[in-house]
């Protein structure tokens, strides 16, 4: 769904052992994710048979999630991992010992990106946890995961044999198939099989000591153990793309393929169509309580869906409503139904109650066999998968929003609430995307520091699309395009950086790829800035642009904007009509998070970071810098409120000689405070940094994948 932009560290370590959860660094103080709801690609859902309430679900480029029925959230489970192991904070496959009564024993495979996918990426793990998910510890097995890559799309990978809670399987897609023993801690390559899916039948009894009929899917068929996983060979005639499965304790399994439904019953030993109607199927669930009830999706942005009650000889295609109206975790503008249906599970303590997994939500019925509409709610409450693409802002004091957040998929939103989903999308806000809800990808936006009702933003219409762009004179209440997208010398600016005057509504744009441009009509007419280089901000796409920060406007003067570009430092003090070279830093090809940051209230503060480099600060508007010697790598920057007279400046990476931190400083850099816990590492790739500039000690991380983190003081 997304793709990285660069690898900045090959994880040096794969040791992937959590510290457990541990109470915050400081008193009263505590992260949490600023509250949006989906956004995302949920790739499953789980259903613990013998625990009530318990449901697990994963995605593609973020979290693992644990249910929780008293407060009717997910909680994720990854986000004690590391920066420097970001790769490993994306689960595949999450599995539970289904014959634990705890619920406690998990098992997870973890990897975003595997060598399948780019040449550079590290192999994924195995992990395991024996307190319910909250802390986790190596199992022994490194394997190719992908689970934003060649692995997407595909079913359990990962499994407990249900007879035997000693022995765990996994099967990848690229590493063939491992049995783990002694509690999934010692591991056997027993095949060469690459699997889509695994399936243990617990009804043919065991051989040996483990579950003797075992399924493996694949794209050229579906292979049978009847001996416990000795041997595998392909099961019939069953030689399709099998993609997706689910059995019943009596042997009765369901298959999703790329032509339709197979179903094996125990009784025959043998294969038979199910199909409902023709297409590529791919959600697919069975009633654990009844293997007559089964629902099965086609593969498709609509995902027709169909309802058997007797085994798949007769199927009805069933209409569901979405209560948009009333449901406070539903987004509105971002979508009115299920899109691209993933994985469906059957509630098995409460009889006709299901969930959905899409590429946006997770949802909820209690009745799915109501007639003639299956109503479903949202359950996305902690579900938390939006990937922050570009700016991430605090607004100034007098701003109806407390947070401005640009987007990867759904464009971005105006925060109100911190802990309520924002009710408009910036995909649906924008006319050239109106009728294209989730295509909308931001990628800057500004505010005017004396009037943050004056909002801009910037983006593209697809991750490499044309210009998607306007402002809002009213905090974000509604938006208008700009009358005029620029262009020059056959270049129309698209996606970019965008900074505003901070005491007039004049605008600077500096397009990705492109030039940089100004605007002091709301962009009514356009003037190219040729004292800046081409491309400051680089690249063709969102992803390869980098989400770094190069452009910034003076937080007073409203004549002063700075720009940073392959170690020059610019200055304009003509309202960004010139700039000229005041100062040079050092150049560096890592963009990525490159931020050029101007203090609230002080004149010519400026701040460059500059990732895996340096940290440097200038107090005369650019001419001179000097640089903060105990930062030594600062991934991502930002400065906020003061506590009493000097900006707080926070810092996220390595710092006097401590990696993989957060960290505060009151005095301009000479002391630091690491203000991250054990818990919480926001290791997803974090690629966006906000501090408040109303609330002091409040700090915001956007990540490629886990959504917005925020440190409540």
């Amino acid at each position: 769904m997304r793709i990285p932009i660069i690898v900045r560290s090959l994880l040096a370590s794969f040791l992937l052992l959590a510290s457990g959860l541990a109470a915050t660094a400081q008193t009263g103080s505590y992260w949490s994710n600023v509250r949006i709801g989906g956004t995302g690609n949920v790739t499953s859902i789980q259903a613990h048979p013998a625990v009530p309430n318990l449901f697990f679900a994963t995605t593609d480029v973020g979290n693992c999630y644990r249910w929780n029925s008293t407060t009717g959230a997910w909680e994720g489970l990854m986000n004690w991992v590391p920066f420097s192991q970001w790769n490993n904070a994306t689960c595949e496959n999450i599995a539970f010992d289904p014959s634990d009564p705890t619920g406690d024993t998990l098992y997870a495979t973890v990897g975003k990106y595997g060598t399948q996918t780019y040449s550079w990426a590290p192999e994924g793990e195995v992990l395991k946890s024996t307190d319910r998910g909250n802390t986790w510890a190596a199992a022994g097995l490194s394997l190719e995961i992908s689970s934003n890559g060649n692995d997407k799309g595909g079913g359990e990978r990962l499994g407990v044999d249900p007879q035997n809670s000693t022995v765990v399987y996994v099967t990848s897609a690229l590493n063939g198939t491992y049995r783990g023993t002694s509690s999934g801690t010692v591991w056997t390559q027993i095949n060469t099989i690459n699997g889509t899916f695994i399936a243990l039948d617990v009804s043919g009894g065991t051989v040996n000591g483990v579950t003797k009929n075992i399924f493996l899917g694949t794209s050229a068929g579906i292979y049978l153990s009847t001996n416990g996983g000795s041997t595998f060979a392909l099961s019939g005639s069953s030689t399709v793309n099998a993609t997706r499965a689910s059995i019943n304790k009596d042997g009765t399994l369901y298959v999703a393929t790329t032509t339709g439904v197979l179903k094996w019953t125990k009784s025959s030993g043998a294969w038979s169509t199910v199909t409902p109607a023709s297409g590529s199927y791919h959600a697919i669930a069975v009633d654990p309580n009844n293997s007559s009830n089964v629902i099965a999706s086609i593969a498709s942005w609509n995902s027709p869906t169909y309802l058997s009650n007797n085994g798949g000889a007769t199927w009805t295609q069933f209409s569901s409503s979405y209560n948009v109206a009333t449901d406070p975790w539903l987004i509105p503008s971002l979508v009115w139904d299920a899109k691209g249906i993933n994985d469906y599970v059957w509630d098995p303590f409460n009889a006709g109650a299901l969930w959905s997994a899409d590429i946006f939500n997770i949802w909820q019925t209690t009745n799915i066999w109501a007639s003639p509409t299956v109503a479903w709610a949202t359950q996305v409450a902690g579900e938390e998968e939006m990937v922050t693409d570009g700016t991430l802002l605090a607004p100034p004091a007098g701003s109806p929003n407390l947070l401005l957040s640009s987007a990867a998929d759904v464009g971005g939103f105006d925060h109100t609430s911190l802990t309520s989903p924002p009710t408009i999308c910036m995909a649906s806000v924008f006319p050239y995307v109106s009728s294209r809800k989730g295509s909308g990808d931001m990628t800057g936006v500004a505010v005017q520091e004396t009037n943050p009702n004056f909002i801009v933003r910037v983006g593209r219409a697809g991750w490499n699309g044309p210009a998607y762009a306007g402002y809002s004179t009213n905090g974000g209440v509604s938006y208008t395009d700009f009358a005029k997208y620029p262009s020059s010398h056959g270049n129309s600016a698209s996606g970019g950086l965008v900074a505003v005057s901070a005491t007039s509504q004049t605008i600077v744009w500096a397009s990705q790829g492109g030039y940089t441009y100004r605007s002091t009509n709301l962009g009514s007419s356009w003037t190219v800035v040729t004292s800046l280089p081409l491309s400051i901000y680089p690249g063709t796409s969102i992803f390869d642009g980098g989400y770094g920060n190069e452009l910034a406007a003076d937080k007073v003067n409203g004549n002063k904007f700075y720009a940073y570009n392959n170690g020059n430092f610019y200055v304009s003090t003509d309202g960004g009509v010139t700039f000229a070279v005041t100062a040079a830093l050092p150049s560096i090809s890592n963009t990525t998070t490159i931020e050029v940051v101007t203090s609230h209230g002080i004149e010519g503060d400026v701040w460059v970071s500059l990732p895996s480099t340096g940290l440097y600060h200038s107090t005369d508007s650019g001419l001179s810098f000097t640089q903060i010697t105990n930062v030594q790598d600062p991934e991502l920057m930002s400065v906020g409120m003061a506590a009493t007279t000097t900006p707080a400046v926070y810092v996220m990476g390595t710092v006097t000689g401590i990696a993989d931190g957060v960290f505060r400083s009151d005095d301009a850099g000479a002391t630091w405070t690491e203000i991250d816990t054990p818990a919480y590492k926001m290791g997803d790739q974090p690629n966006e940094m906000a501090a408040d500039l109303s609330t002091y000690g409040r700090v915001f991380i956007g990540t490629n994948g886990d959504g917005i983190f925020v440190f409540n003081p």
